[in-house]
C-alpha cells in the first residue's frame, strides 16, 4: 500500500475584526446603557450568522460581568432577553466612581476559593458544531468614567483557533485529530488563561467546515510541546497512522488569534523530504509585504544596456552588455514608492563605515517597518513628540551619500565595528542593546519604548541554515508580513568574514523551495546602477564539507554562466533575521488607529 506523507505548507497568525455593534439595553434614570460588539472568526463560530455574515447575540445568552470601582468589586450575570440585557447595571448599586468593566461569554463555572477566575474544560469532540461553539470563549473589557452612563463592551476571542486545510491525495476514510492541553482557568478580570498545573494532553476531533478543511478551539499555550514526541496532529486511515509535528516557526498559540496549517498529503514509496511539493509557493515569485516591483523576466525578455552607461531607467530589470555579449548578473533599479530600500555605505567607505553593513541592513528593515506602521508612528509621536525618530530616505547620489537618516543615526551612535542587524532593529525601537557592540549612545531607551518594552521583540533571528529551516523562515516572512535580513560568509572574497544584507524577494522552484534571492548589497555603492539596486542570485543547497552539519547547507551563488555552466564560487548563508510589524502591540496602545 502507498504510504501517506504530510508536510507543512504554511502557518498564518492573524487577528480577526469584530463584525457588528448592536445596542442591547434601554436607558432608564438609574440604568446603565450597555452596547456590545461581538467578533466572529467564521460562520462556525459562536455568533449567529445571517445571510450577510453578520453576527449577534441570541435570546437567552448570558454574560458574566465583573465591575471594579476603586477597591470595591461586584459580579453579576446578565441575560439577553427581549433585545436587552437583564438585570440592567445601575450606578447606585455599583458605585459612582470610575468603573472597570470586564465580561466573559458564556457563563463558566467558578473554582472554589477564587471569585476572579473561571474553569476551562474544552470539549474533545468538536466535530459537532454546538460543541465547538461551547469552546469559543469571548472576553471584553473597558473603562467607564465617573460621569458616563453608558459603555461599549467589545467581545473578542480569548482562546486560539486552529484551521487545517488538506490538499493532495486525501483518503476518503481519513480521520484527523489535534493534540492539546484542554484544561485550565481564565481570569474574569483580564481574560488571561493559565493551563492546569499538571499538563495533560488529549486528542480533539475538529469540526469539518468544508471539504478537507477542519477547525478546532484550543487553549493559548506554548507550541514547543507540539514540535516533538506525539506532535500536534494524528492522521489515520485504515490501519495506518501518521503523526505531524509543528516546525519551529510556530512558537506559540496566542489568545485571540488563529493558526492556519496548509498540509499537502501525497502518496509515494520514498521518504517525506523527497515527495513533498509545496504547492503554495511552487514556481512563484514572492516579494516582502508592501513592495511594488516586477518579478525578474525571462532571459529573452531581459533588457540589456552597454557597460559604459552610468544612468538607467527607474524600476527596470536589466543586465550589462560587454563587447556585444550580455553579462549573467541581473539588476533591478530603485524607483520612487517601490517599497524597498537600499541604504548604502559611502563610496570607497570614506565615511568610515566599511564595517557598518549590519547598521545599513537594520536601517533598510526599519525604513520598511516605519512605512507600514506610519499611522501608529504618527499617533505615538503626537503623544510623545520628544521621541520623534529619524525617518527620511532619499535616492543616493554621489553628492548625497548619507541618504538615510536612520543609517546616519546608527553611524553617529556606534563605532565602525561589526555587529548584528537583529540587535540594531530592536535597539532602535525598544532600547534593547543585546547583540550590539559598545555604543556612544548608552542612555538611549529606544524611540518607541513607551509602547515597546525590551520584552516586546520585533526582530528575531535563526542560525540554523538547513534547507528545511531556511525555507520555513523565508515562507514565514512572506506569509506573515515580515521583512528579511541575512548574513553571508565569504560574499565579497572567499576568506572575507560575515556580511549583512537585505532580502526583498525570492523565486521558488517547482518543489516550493527558494531558488533565487532578490537582495540589496550595501557595499560598493558606486557599482550599483543608479547607486541603488536589487541583485538576483541563485540559492544552492549542499552539505558544508565532510562534517555532515545540516545547519550549514544553504549557500548563495552568482547566476549560472550564459552557456549554462554553474559558477564555482559560493558563499555560506549563516543567518536570517525577520522583522515583524508587531501591530498586535500597536493596536493595544492605539486601538483607534
Amino acid at each position: 500500500m502507498n504510504r501517506l506523507f504530510v508536510a507543512l505548507l504554511g502557518s498564518m497568525l492573524f487577528l480577526m475584526s469584530c463584525d457588528r455593534t448592536e445596542d442591547i439595553s434601554i436607558s432608564k434614570k438609574e440604568d446603565f446603557t450597555l452596547e456590545c460588539a461581538k467578533s466572529a472568526w467564521s460562520q462556525d463560530s459562536r455568533a449567529v450568522v445571517d445571510d450577510k455574515g453578520i453576527g449577534c447575540f441570541e435570546e437567552g445568552d448570558r454574560i458574566d460581568v465583573w465591575t471594579k470601582v476603586g477597591e470595591g468589586t461586584s459580579n453579576v450575570w446578565l441575560q439577553y432577553e427581549g433585545g436587552r440585557w437583564t438585570p440592567s447595571l445601575k450606578r447606585v448599586n455599583n458605585g459612582q466612581g470610575t468603573w472597570t468593566l470586564s465580561a466573559l461569554f458564556p457563563v463558566l463555572s467558578q473554582p472554589v476559593g477564587d471569585a476572579t477566575r473561571r474553569i476551562l474544560n474544552l470539549p474533545l469532540n468538536q466535530s459537532i458544531a454546538v460543541n465547538k461553539q461551547e469552546a469559543d470563549i469571548l472576553f471584553a473589557q473597558t473603562t467607564v468614567g465617573s460621569e458616563e452612563s453608558s459603555a461599549k463592551l467589545l467581545f473578542k476571542h480569548a482562546l486560539h483557533q486552529i484551521n487545517i486545510h488538506l490538499k493532495g491525495t486525501v483518503p476518503e476514510n481519513l480521520e484527523l485529530k489535534i493534540r492539546s492541553c484542554t484544561n485550565g482557568e481564565i481570569s474574569l478580570v483580564d481574560g488571561s488563561v493559565n493551563l492546569s498545573s499538571k499538563k495533560s494532553y488529549y486528542w480533539i476531533t475538529p469540526l469539518k467546515t468544508a471539504e478537507h478543511t477542519y477547525s478546532a478551539i484550543i487553549l493559548p499555550q506554548d507550541a514547543s510541546d507540539y514540535q516533538k514526541g506525539d506532535g500536534l496532529l494524528r492522521l489515520t486511515y485504515g490501519e495506518k497512522e501518521i503523526s505531524y509535528s509543528l516546525d519551529s516557526e510556530v512558537q506559540s498559540f496566542k489568545p485571540g488569534m488563529q493558526t492556519t496549517l496548509n498540509l499537502t498529503l501525497k502518496s509515494g514509496d520514498t521518504g517525506v523530504d523527497d515527495e513533498v511539493v509545496d504547492t503554495e509557493f511552487a514556481n512563484q515569485t514572492r516579494w516582502v509585504y508592501g513592495i511594488n516591483s516586477p518579478a525578474c523576466p525571462g532571459i529573452d525578455e531581459l533588457q540589456t544596456y552597454p557597460d559604459w552607461m552610468s544612468s538607467f531607467p527607474d524600476g527596470v530589470w536589466f543586465r550589462y552588455e560587454y563587447n556585444g555579449l550580455p553579462d549573467n548578473v541581473t539588476y533591478l533599479t530603485w524607483k520612487e514608492n517601490c517599497g524597498w530600500y537600499d541604504c548604502n555605505k559611502t563610496i570607497d567607505y570614506k565615511g568610515g563605515d566599511n564595517n557598518m553593513c549590519w547598521a545599513a541592513t537594520a536601517s533598510n528593515l526599519l525604513h520598511w517597518w516605519l512605512e507600514h506602521n506610519s499611522k501608529y508612528v504618527e499617533a505615538y509621536e503626537a503623544v510623545h513628540p520628544e521621541s520623534s525618530c529619524p525617518k527620511e530616505y532619499r535616492r543616493m547620489t554621489e553628492n548625497d551619500q548619507n541618504h538615510s537618516d536612520i543609517f546616519a543615526f546608527f553611524k553617529n551612535s556606534f563605532p565602525n565595528l561589526g555587529s548584528w542587524e537583529t540587535g540594531g532593529v530592536n535597539w532602535f525601537i525598544n532600547g534593547d542593546g543585546q547583540k550590539l557592540n559598545a555604543n556612544y549612545n548608552t542612555d538611549f531607551k529606544g524611540f518607541f519604548s513607551e509602547v515597546f518594552s525590551k520584552d516586546n521583540v520585533v526582530a528575531t533571528d535563526t542560525y540554523n541554515m538547513s534547507k528545511k529551516n531556511f525555507n520555513n523562515w523565508m515562507k514565514d516572512a512572506f506569509r506573515n508580513h515580515k521583512a528579511i535580513g541575512f548574513s553571508v560568509y565569504g560574499f565579497a572574497n572567499a576568506n572575507e568574514g560575515l556580511h549583512a544584507m537585505t532580502i526583498w524577494g525570492a523565486e521558488f522552484d517547482a518543489e516550493g523551495n527558494v531558488a533565487y534571492l532578490y537582495f540589496c548589497d550595501n557595499n560598493s555603492a558606486d557599482q550599483d546602477p543608479n547607486y541603488g539596486a536589487v541583485k538576483r542570485f541563485k540559492v544552492v543547497y549542499q552539505l558544508a564539507g565532510a562534517s555532515g552539519d545540516k545547519t550549514r547547507e544553504t549557500f548563495l551563488a552568482p547566476l549560472d554562466k550564459l552557456d549554462g555552466t554553474p559558477t564555482k564560487r559560493t558563499s555560506t548563508i549563516c543567518s536570517l533575521t525577520l522583522v515583524d510589524l508587531r501591530q498586535d502591540i500597536w493596536r493595544k496602545a492605539f486601538p483607534g488607529v
